[in-house]
């Protein structure tokens, strides 16, 4: 049974998502907030727009004009972090427009004689905007600076885990301890007294 744009217009409504269906019928509208990502034109959130492919048996899930290489330099890092990107996310494809240098996210759900449900639709639309927030300093280096920064950002948020797990098993003493180490570890020489270079 497929799943129509009217259904699908219902479930994120229901959700107290704001969308619509484009005029001529093709795909619903919506989008998100943003905390980190800003679009092109500086403005937090991000456009999503929702296609019903084959008669309603195919579902792309799609977050366009996410970025703009537009003068075409650093081209190796941009398509070396969509690949990283879509390699280490679940459901993403990243993909990179040689013609306009447009960078956008899709998220593809082949639904065959199945009905999209409520909640694999927010899962998908999570996926997109929580991969968008977690890499957008990585495509914005990509494209800046032709640096391809996928793999630090990876063993940063893997550190980060690691802690906040650490810090959730420990005892309330081990972790006062722990926060006395990270503060020590974090002082600056000028702070110790041991700069030789500060200024007087």
């Amino acid at each position: 049974m497929p799943t129509t744009l009217n259904e699908i217009h219902e479930m994120l409504t229901d959700k107290g998502l704001a969308n619509e269906i484009e005029a001529n019928g093709r795909y619903v509208h919506t989008g998100s907030a943003t905390e980190v990502y800003r679009d092109p034109d500086g403005e937090q959130g991000m456009t999503i727009v929702i296609v019903s492919d084959e008669e309603g048996e195919f579902i792309r899930i799609i977050a366009p004009n996410l970025y703009f290489n537009n003068d075409g330099e650093h081209e190796l890092a941009v398509l070396q972090t969509c690949v990283q990107v879509s390699q280490c996310t679940k459901m993403i494809k990243c993909h990179y427009d040689e013609a306009d240098g447009e960078i956008r996210m899709e998220i593809e759900i082949p639904l065959e004689d199945n009905v999209l449900s409520q909640r694999q639709l927010m899962r998908a639309l999570s996926c997109i905007v929580e991969t968008v927030e977690k890499f957008d300093a990585c495509f914005r280096s990509a494209i800046d600076d032709g640096k391809a920064t996928v793999a630090m950002v990876l063993a940063q948020h893997k550190k980060q885990a690691r802690l906040a797990s650490l810090i959730q098993e420990a005892s309330e003493t081990d972790v006062e301890q722990l926060i006395r180490q990270l503060e020590f570890a974090n002082e600056t020489p000028s702070s110790t007294g041991a700069s030789r270079h500060a200024v007087h």
